[in-house]
């Protein structure tokens, strides 16, 4: 009986630690492409007499901008690390690049823009 539990227990034991430290389970998806906008075909109505002005558009977040750093943080980063040893390393932006880049080699899941966020977000708070 033992025989089976321990390599079972083992099993769930490294899952359970993959999954925390940024394994396959939080890998973010690609979203869906969009769809390419078609055209109308010309109107052969006459146009109206008067036309509405719309007001400016506000512009719009770059990705990195929109990205929360701090929940970066905690989703990507607190899996392995307490949150009182991100807050006691005080580090240049330069030194963060570098401990975020070993923590990729190492399996943290982020993408570009996402590393940019938390990365941004760390050496602006914890410097």
């Amino acid at each position: 009986m033992r025989k089976i539990l321990l390599p079972i227990l083992l099993i769930l034991i490294v899952t359970v630690i993959g999954v925390a430290c940024g394994g396959p389970a939080s890998v973010p998806t690609a979203t869906p492409p969009l769809a390419k906008p078609t055209t109308a075909p010309a109107a052969t109505a006459a146009p109206p007499a008067a036309t509405a002005t719309l007001p400016a558009a506000k512009p719009t977040n770059t990705p990195a901008q929109a990205l929360d750093g701090k929940a970066l943080m905690n989703e990507r980063c607190g899996g392995c690390h307490s949150t009182e040893r991100v807050q006691t390393a005080k580090k240049s932006k330069a030194d963060w690049e570098t401990t975020v880049a070993r923590m990729k080699a190492k399996g943290t899941k982020l993408n570009d823009a996402e590393t940019a966020a938390l990365v941004d977000f760390l050496a602006a708070t914890y410097k």
